[in-house]
């Protein structure tokens, strides 16, 4: 209990000293005034990686009334594709949250199992067969994304983001492969997912209305099946939790001439000198 109040106090400090800090800083983008608006379209190319719960299990698995199953099983996680493209929204300094964001997905998840292992009499042990099997898997998704979001800004250029949502993803290819025979339950997602999940990034100001931020997502709770609040998938005989890295690129909006505020004159491009002024 001591334990939980000394980290709840040190983060509440941290907060409030970043707060403080945070108020020195240029602000890194303007929720009212100047040449853009606070909102704008976002695209992130990406991979996804499989993390599977175990990588080596031993397997002790009885097979009939008078069989045994001993061997190992190893559970290998593949790198995939992703993309995103949607449009963010960046609040005024009250709201809870400093930024929503929106859009749509398309998601591969790849990986692989492989089983050595023999048969034996259970009461003899006696080896009856030695079997071994290989097993992959490459399903590809097109979902829907929410999140809402924070940011911690670092520097006038620089920052760390913090996000929670929800994803929706329905499967539109399905790639499964089965070499060697077959002892255990298998068990796959459903065709639609819904899943509750967490984002951390860190992100740059290249422009003034461009931002560049990679990004580690996972789940933490799938809620359509909710598959007993686990947050990982099941392939095969193993689960997998879904990584994805994410390269996004963020603009804002450019206002019309005449919704500008703040202005400094109508003069632009070329024209930065009095018409009066003469060239000698």
């Amino acid at each position: 209990m001591k334990k939980l109040l000394f980290i709840i106090a040190f983060l509440s400090s941290s907060f409030a000293i970043h707060a403080q800090y945070s108020r020195q800083l240029q602000p890194l983008y303007a929720t009212e005034g100047g040449y853009y608006y606070p909102r704008g379209l976002h695209f992130a190319p990406g991979i996804t990686f499989m993390l599977p719960g175990d990588w080596n299990k031993d397997l002790n698995v009885p097979i009939g009334i008078d069989s045994l199953l001993t061997g190992e099983q190893k559970a290998r996680g593949k790198v995939g594709l992703y993309l995103e493209l949607g449009h963010a929204h960046f609040l005024p300094d009250w709201m809870p949250f400093e930024y929503i964001d929106y859009g749509a997905s398309f998601k591969m998840f790849r990986g692989k199992e492989d089983i050595n292992g023999t048969i034996s009499e259970a009461e003899t042990a006696e080896i009856l067969s030695e079997f071994e099997t290989q097993q992959d898997f490459s399903e590809s998704f097109l979902g829907a994304y929410l999140n809402f979001g924070k940011f911690f800004q670092l520097s006038n250029y620089s920052f760390i983001t913090l996000s929670a949502g929800v994803n929706a993803d329905y499967r539109i290819i399905s790639k499964r492969n089965i070499d060697g025979p077959v002892f255990q339950e298998h068990l796959f997602p459903d065709d639609l997912i819904v899943q509750s999940h967490i984002k951390l990034g860190y992100g740059f100001k290249l422009q003034e209305n461009l931002f560049f931020m990679p990004s580690l997502e996972t789940p933490f709770l799938n809620l359509l099946p909710f598959d007993n609040g686990k947050s990982t998938l099941p392939y095969f005989s193993s689960r997998y939790r879904p990584i994805i890295l994410s390269l996004r690129f963020q603009w804002l909006t450019r206002k019309k001439p005449e919704d500008c505020v703040g202005k400094p004159t109508k003069a632009t491009g070329h024209q930065l000198w009095d018409p009066k002024m003469r060239r000698k």
